[in-house]
């Protein structure tokens, strides 16, 4: 049976959430979007739907950089066909791009990133992850794009060797991605066992304090934020939205999404900038 939605503009993923906040960069900047969703892959919508806008409003000469912090790398490349696919999709149906942020990227949740690049909804990718078996897997990759323009990939083991490759960079705009299952350190995927091991909450802070050199960089030239929560892969339900609960704590008050828990009107705030 086939669907059709109203109201094209206000479709989404299944489950995400967007709240529109001020831009850490001052009010003279465009306010932009911080996304959640639970499954990784979602991302890919999101990266669509501002890239679109940033180019409509000539806001971008170049696709913008993606940062993502994540314990996995994410970087699946697509097959012969799934770059046929990409190539046929409407990006300018937000219908159509969340049907295939559902249904045609891995439900494994690692092949967002290069369907992006593959379409230069993103420019060079910067990874700060934690997997990795062998030197090769650490490795300057490149991606040529449907187009022909070329994409990088650079992967970092720490976040100090990511501030100190980023904050030499003169980039355009950046998007932000996290995926909470960074701020774990032993899981199934380690090696270490099946127990779950967690990033102490006071590094956690140190890593998000908008005060650093990497997060200074990053805020200046944001144009967006996505969240993957992914419980399956923070150890359960619980944990992952502990981290959350962190990671919202760290940078924003209001918290993100407080309007939904009161009567009143409450959009989430920049905590470092009520000081």
């Amino acid at each position: 049976m086939a669907h059709t939605f109203n109201k094209d503009k206000y479709i989404r993923p299944p489950g995400s959430l967007t709240e529109i906040i001020a831009h850490p960069n001052g009010p003279s900047q465009p306010s932009l979007d911080v996304a959640l969703f639970y499954e990784h892959r979602y991302a890919f919508y999101f990266w669509n739907n501002w890239t679109r806008k940033w180019r409509e409003q000539q806001q971008l000469v170049t696709a913008p950089a993606l940062v993502t912090f994540d314990w996995h790398q994410d970087l699946a490349w697509p097959t012969n066909a799934q770059r046929r696919q990409l190539q046929d999709l409407d990006l300018s149906s937000n219908e159509a791009v969340a049907y295939y942020s559902w249904t045609g990227l891995s439900h494994i949740n690692d092949e967002q990133i290069i369907a992006a690049a593959h379409l230069d909804l993103v420019g060079d990718i910067y990874v700060l992850c934690r997997q990795g078996k062998n030197e090769h897997d650490w490795l300057d990759k490149e991606y040529i794009d449907y187009q022909g323009r070329v994409h990088w990939i650079k992967k970092f083991r720490t976040i100090e060797t990511l501030e100190q490759h980023m904050t030499l960079q003169d980039l355009e705009m950046v998007f932000w991605d996290v995926d909470l299952d960074f701020f774990t350190l032993d899981n199934p995927y380690s090696g270490s066992g099946t127990a779950y091991t967690y990033v102490p909450d006071d590094e956690i802070t140190n890593i998000l304090d908008p005060h650093r050199s990497l997060m200074k960089w990053m805020l200046q030239r944001l144009g967006g934020i996505t969240i993957a929560i992914e419980p399956a892969h923070c150890g359960g339900l619980q944990p992952a939205h502990r981290l959350l609960d962190k990671f919202n704590d760290a940078l924003f008050h209001p918290g993100l999404l407080s309007r939904y828990g009161n009567n009143t009107f409450m959009r989430a705030g920049w905590k470092h900038l009520q000081h």
